[in-house]
């Protein structure tokens, strides 16, 4: 039930941001637009989803999340913004991105996994950084700061 009230709540929101759009220059709406279309799909998906999964909900419960979780979430990404002037965009996500990975993990984790977690970071760390300094021109925080 909740995927299918959320998927109508970011439909509304992609809705609302839609017939809003008002832009001054040319091309300046393909990326405001590619994410408004991502979302729009994963919020239909969501609908398809919590529609097929609704009538066998004992399947498909989650565990409720705690207050603990949600202080910890909300812990590691006060620690992520403070760390980011110091740290720079691209060491910041990393380490912060593999912390919430690590974080995320039901069992202790392996090397190997800490590993893979910090790789698969760095990656799109990486990518984010270079689509937003190399494609769109946007500044990001540098190591030691601006």
């Amino acid at each position: 039930m909740k995927n299918l009230i959320t998927g109508v709540l970011l439909l509304a929101l992609v809705a609302s941001f839609w017939v809003q759009r008002a832009y001054r220059f040319p091309h300046t709406n393909l990326l405001p637009d590619a994410v408004m279309v991502v979302l729009a799909v994963l919020s239909v998906w969501l609908l398809v989803s919590g529609w097929r999964t609704r009538q066998d909900p004992e399947e498909h419960e989650e565990e409720a999340l705690t207050w603990a979780d949600l202080g910890r979430a909300v812990l590691l990404l006060a620690a992520w913004v403070v760390a980011l002037p110091w740290l720079g965009f691209v060491l910041a996500g990393i380490v912060g991105g593999t912390v919430v990975s690590l974080s995320m993990r039901t069992g202790r984790p392996t090397v190997r996994q800490v590993l893979l977690d910090t790789a698969v970071n760095a990656a799109v760390v990486l990518l984010v950084y270079l689509a937003f300094t190399q494609v769109l021109y946007v500044r990001l925080p540098q190591l030691g700061g601006m």
